[in-house]
């Protein structure tokens, strides 16, 4: 199946799509806030996401070791998977109404499309400030 233009014969398979890791953002990137109200800090919405995978990992990781039912199995993996699509891009569609999350986050995706805006914006200043 020719996917992105690869031509390569063993980079074709489909298992080499499935995702094994998880690039975490540098502290610098996901700051906590010290809140003035609350007694401790905010975390950011990456640094809870991240948080929340891994909770979830643990749990599936429990789940199998103790022998729970294949239907408890695959709603913990469905909601892994889930909340893994939520941390690259927080505007996805198509969710389960039980799996949609609360409140709006922002995930890498969205990040980006602020960094990159930020960009042209600056361009057109400077191109501006020239002429």
């Amino acid at each position: 199946i020719p996917v992105l233009m690869c031509n390569a014969a063993e980079t074709n398979h489909p298992r080499d799509f499935i995702l094994t890791r998880i690039s975490v953002p540098p502290v610098c990137i996901r700051p906590s806030v010290v809140s003035q109200l609350k007694a401790g800090s905010t975390e950011d919405d990456l640094t809870m996401k991240l948080t929340e995978i891994m909770l979830i990992n643990d749990v599936l990781k429990k789940h199998k070791r103790d022998g729970a039912p294949i239907k408890t199995i695959n709603e913990t993996w469905d909601h892994l998977q889930v909340q893994c699509a939520l941390y690259i891009n927080s505007e996805l569609s198509g969710i389960p109404p039980e799996l949609q999350p609360k409140k709006f986050t922002r995930g890498l995706t969205q990040r980006l499309k602020v960094v990159v805006r930020y960009g042209l914006v600056y361009l057109h200043v400077m191109h501006a400030a020239i002429f």
